[in-house]
This record gives C-alpha cells, structure tokens and sequence, in this order.
C-alpha cells in the first residue's frame, strides 16, 4: 500500500537525519559544543517545531472532517438508493427492469469502491472502466444512470397516485446523480505534494538538530527513533484518512450494503 511505503520512507529520512546530526558531533570544534551554541540552536529549531506541529495538527483535522464528510455522504447514499428502490416498489410490476437496473448498480458500486471487501454476489458489471484516467466517474455507471432517469420519465401513470410516484421517482433518481457526482468531484487528493515536502524538509531538520545537540548515548538514540516513529505515524495517519475508501482506515460500506440487502428482500428484481 501506497499510504505504508510512504510512512516507512518518513520514517527512514528522519532517522537518518538523526544519524547524521549525531555523528557529525564528531566534527565539530569544541566551541561548537558549548552550551550556548546548544542552547542558541534549540532556540531556534523550536520556531521550525512550532510551525510543524500546527501545520500537521491542521492537516489531521482537515483530513479527519473530510473523511467524516466522505462517510456521511456514502450513508445518504445507501439511504438515496434504498428509497428509491422502495417507491419503485410502491409503483409497481412496471418498475422490474429498473429495479434490476438499480441492484445492478448498487452491487457494481460497492464492489469498485471497496475492492479489498468481498464482493457482492448477483449478475452486475464487475470490470469497470473510468472516462479518463484517475478519474471515479465510470462509463458503466453513468450508462446505467442514464437508463433508470430515462425509464422514469417513460413510466405511463394512469391515476394520481402512480402520478405522484412518478414525480418522486423522478426526483430521487436525480437525487442518487447528485450524490454520486459529489463523491466523483471528491475524490482528487485533498493534499497538496509541495505542503508534504516542505513539511517534511522542516522535520528532517528538527532530526538532524536535535541528534548534532543530544548527547551520545544509547538512550538518546532511543528517544530519536521512537520521535521520528511518532511522526512518520502521524504521516501515515494523514495519508490513510485522505484516502476515504482505501487503506486500512476506510469509510464504512454498510450503508450500501444495507441497502442492497433490503433491495434483495424485497423480491421482483
């Protein structure tokens, strides 16, 4: 996984920064190592500190609200879909080939979200195929949107009851297009790469000051590696958030899952 590679990469520069300021005491002058020198020098790497701390503080909040957002988008979802399979229902035996259409959809969604999960069983298009590289919108998916809005403007309702259905189904079927392009038009990277590196060319400067003016010693090793473990977890934590549906902290697929069990429950499709 992508997300691990780049955490153990963190991790290595930041040890060996630490590495290298702690042998390259060896090759300063002794006025070099006085405590001013020292003192002057954690003075000043304590601004680049600050500064890394509250820009990965700020990148953790910002990548933990999109990914509550991502999640709470993915349950209106699942309920989008399950209501619209139920006024489905409601209207009748003319909605089948919808329905199937909807389950179809439903399954081939889940499966290309989370392809680490078990698939969903049933006949649907399990090899799909994006419009234009990197991209979540599909070919296969915006085909079959487009079949269930147009078999939803052809229903032929003969009373006001089916009427006013038809209106509904109308509505929610743009309701689920709506949903999903806002999940297409989320899913670019939320990180900037430049803010990455220069947030990591901060930190391999705090590890390399800090092993040129700790003392050399076992436990002082130790604690460097132990810190830079801390941050590159830190890291890894941003990048696996900023993922939503990838990773081993992903967004949930009950919501979807739920709804096409109730879409199984509910027989004709």
């Amino acid at each position: 996984m992508q997300e691990v590679a780049w955490a153990a990469f963190f991790l290595v520069i930041l040890i060996g920064c630490s590495l290298a300021g702690w042998a390259s005491q060896r090759l300063l002058k002794e006025h070099h190592k006085s405590s001013a020198t020292t003192d002057s020098a954690r003075t000043i790497v304590g601004m680049v500190v600050t500064f890394s701390a509250l820009v990965l503080g700020l990148l953790v909040t910002s990548v933990k609200s999109d990914f509550d957002d991502h999640t709470g988008v993915y349950r209106r979802y699942g309920i989008a879909l399950f209501e619209f399979d139920r006024r489905l229902q409601e209207y009748g035996p003319d909605t089948d080939a919808i329905r199937k259409t909807l389950r179809a959809y439903t399954a081939s969604v889940i499966a290309d979200t989370w392809p680490d999960e078990p698939a969903p069983a049933g006949d649907y298009p399990r090899d799909v195929h994006p419009v234009t590289p990197g991209s979540d919108e599909t070919a296969e998916f915006t085909t079959m949107m487009t079949q269930m809005d147009r078999a939803t403007l052809k229903l032929a309702a003969t009373d006001a009851l089916h009427l006013r259905l038809a209106d509904l189904l109308r509505e929610e079927v743009r309701a689920i297009e709506g949903i999903r392009w806002s999940l297409i038009e989320r899913s670019d990277s939320r990180l900037s790469p430049i803010l990455m590196a220069v947030l990591m060319f901060w930190l391999a400067i705090v590890f390399l000051v800090f092993g040129m003016v700790s003392p050399r010693n076992r436990l002082t090793l130790f604690v460097l590696i132990l810190s830079a473990l801390s941050v590159a977890s830190s890291l890894y934590l941003i990048l696996d958030l900023n993922t939503t549906t990838g990773g081993f902290i992903t967004v949930p697929s009950r919501p979807l899952r739920d709804a096409l069990w109730h879409m199984d429950q509910g027989g004709g499709a």
